[in-house]
């Protein structure tokens, strides 16, 4: 279980907080490698609430959290046998180019918000590696000649 700090009480200090639930139990009952495979067979239901809304985020970072971060959320969701339900509490801001009062939509796997457009997201992800690479190189100091 991943979760973020709160004012003034660590994520273990929360953690500690919370133990006894039987979220917790799973996760103490076998730590390590093992307890992936326990909770394949025994998870019923995955909640990711995990997001960033900083808007000062370096984008690489912003698609590792949001994007990348649900993704891997969701493969793992597919392999839990006993899943009854994947909750995904997006980040605040996905509301896209429209504006005033937004009623809340079901969305199906795949589909976009315009409804017309296609998210690729490897593509994303390279162009993402790919301008950090090059602002790396651009920032990196000139060595000197002596």
């Amino acid at each position: 279980m991943l979760r973020r700090s709160d004012v003034g009480l660590s994520h273990r200090g929360r953690l500690e907080r919370r133990r006894g639930d039987d979220v917790i139990r799973l996760y103490d009952r076998r730590p390590g490698v093992s307890s992936y495979l326990i909770s394949l067979s025994e998870v019923q239901v995955v909640l990711n609430v995990a997001g960033t809304t900083n808007f000062d985020e370096r984008y690489d970072v912003a698609l590792g959290v949001n994007v990348l971060g649900a993704k891997h959320i969701l493969e793992f969701a597919k392999r839990c046998v006993r899943l009854e339900m994947l909750l995904h509490v997006s980040t605040a801001y996905v509301a896209g180019e429209q504006s005033g009062l937004i009623l809340e939509k079901k969305f199906l796997m795949g589909e976009t918000l315009k409804g017309d457009s296609y998210l690729d997201i490897e593509a994303e992800l390279s162009l993402a590696d790919e301008k950090k690479r090059s602002s790396a190189q651009r920032t990196r100091p000139r060595k000197q000649r002596s």
